[in-house]
């Protein structure tokens, strides 16, 4: 006993002053300021916990997408910082690199960190990235860019490196997201930039980190040699993080019709920005996803979400759930399902004709929809045309439409190739008590046999003839 009461004591020693390097991923931290005039200094702050020991290389020098490595220029070169004690989400770092005069500083804050090397950050351009790993496999946290090139875009920075101060924007970061490009209007080069205490300083993670790595949201020097106040650093951040994932039920479809329907649900973020889609098809199996109109969601209290989908079978059920994706985890709501409204069902023209040499007519009846169901419904044979094998060959009857297909036909066989000459005569068919669908517009069709006989001619079978006076 006395063993076991000994070991708790050294793990609890151990644990409560540890040391893990811990593996941050990108994001994890965003920059609130940097000055290269004056004494080199930039300041950034955490969005998350991190732990004793946790180690991020810190670097001013260019990024080469293509070749996937660094590009080292005069003067560049990378710092390590190492964290020496456990910190919370919202603490700030300040660090002073080179002074004016060329002597070397080590952070401002010594208490929250140590640090080793130095860099000096060009005054015409250049940029810091932080980053965990290697320097030829590295895991970029965050990056800060000042610099003004022909080109230069924020999806690429400036696209090009070789001179102080040109980079690439690694793929592993995306400006405005997680990464800054830090300029004046119009593309205008500045030295000194600071993020405004009056714009988002409270939030989730991603909120922060979006806000911080707006280019709105930060005071750049117009005077291009006015160094800002980075120690202390004018506010504080406050970081909240997500309890749980989100929260999400499954609500009633709406708009229910023969091909579509409206699939609902809500959503409470639990205060981190969550994605939000519909999962449905035949199965729980689902199959098919769609995006809600809301998403993503954010706050914490119910958010009603929505998606209207198409293209679906008439008579037919449907499974669907919503599905809430934050950084704390999946969560899937429960399954529901509709049913899609029944079809129309109709002859697709309402008249049509043919010759009577012609042996057999197709009269064509459609859905609206395909049907997840048979369809069928029953006609009457009526006109001036004789059935029962005199003119045609066709009775009363159903006609099935299988589940699945769009159409099929009523066959008027048999038609019959007479010699007689006769009026054109018509098969009227008419639809009636339609199963699984509801009658559409053309509920009759008549079809003309059209009579392809020579008209007959009346004459004297001889110009002239004679005979006696007794006859």
């Amino acid at each position: 006993m006395k063993k076991i009461k000994l070991l708790i004591l050294v793990l609890f020693i151990l644990t409560a002053n540890h040391t893990f390097a811990q593996t941050l991923s990108t994001g994890d931290i965003a920059f609130i300021g940097l000055n290269s005039d004056g004494s080199d200094n930039f300041v950034f702050v955490l969005l998350k916990n991190i732990d004793n020991g946790t180690v991020l290389k810190i670097t001013d020098q260019g990024w080469d997408d293509v070749t996937s490595s660094f590009y080292s220029v005069s003067g560049d070169a990378t710092l390590t910082w190492t964290a020496t004690s456990n910190m919370t989400a919202g603490s700030i770092i300040q660090i002073t690199t080179a002074n004016s005069d060329g002597t070397t500083m080590n952070p401002d804050v010594a208490s929250v960190g140590s640090l080793s090397g130095d860099l000096v950050i060009g005054s015409f351009g250049d940029q810091v990235f932080i980053y965990q790993g290697s320097a030829s496999s590295p895991t970029f946290i965050t990056g800060i860019h000042f610099n003004v090139e022909a080109g230069s875009t924020t999806g690429n920075w400036d696209g090009e490196i070789g001179t102080t101060g040109k980079t690439h924007l690694p793929n592993q970061l995306t400006n405005g997201v997680n990464a800054i490009w830090v300029y004046e209007g119009a593309q205008v080069e500045r030295d000194n930039f600071r993020y405004k205490c009056s714009a988002t300083t409270t939030g989730t993670p991603t909120e922060l980190s979006n806000a911080i790595n707006t280019l709105s949201n930060w005071d750049v020097d117009a005077t291009n040699g006015t160094p800002y106040t980075l120690n202390p650093y004018p506010c504080s951040f406050t970081v909240n993080s997500a309890s749980s994932p989100p929260t999400v039920t499954t609500n009633a479809a709406s708009g229910v019709s023969t091909t579509g329907a409206t699939l609902n649900g809500t959503v409470n973020a639990n205060s981190a920005s969550t994605v939000v889609t519909f999962n449905y098809g035949l199965t729980t199996s689902y199959g098919s996803t769609t995006t809600a109109s809301q998403s993503p969601v954010t706050g914490s209290s119910d958010t009603p979400v929505s998606s209207a989908i198409s293209s679906l079978n008439a008579n037919t059920t449907y499974h669907y759930r919503v599905v809430g994706d934050n950084s704390e985890g999946v969560t899937n709501g429960s399954d529901q399902t509709f049913i899609t409204s029944a079809p129309t069902v109709a002859f697709n023209a309402t008249g049509s004709s043919g010759l009577e040499s012609v042996n057999s007519a197709d009269l064509q009846v459609v859905l609206s929809a395909v049907s997840g169901l048979d369809v069928t419904v029953d006609y009457t044979v009526t006109g001036t045309a004789s059935g029962s094998g005199t003119d045609y060959t066709l009775a009363n009857g159903t006609l099935t439409i299988n589940d699945g297909d769009a159409n099929d036909n009523i066959t008027i066989a048999g038609i019959v190739n007479d010699l007689l000459d006769e009026n054109n005569e018509t098969v009227i068919v008419t639809l009636s008590n339609p199963g699984n669908a509801t009658l559409g517009t053309n509920t009759v069709h008549t079809y003309t046999i059209t009579d392809n006989d020579p008209t007959p001619t009346v004459a004297f079978n001889a110009t002239g003839s004679n005979g006696l006076e007794s006859v």
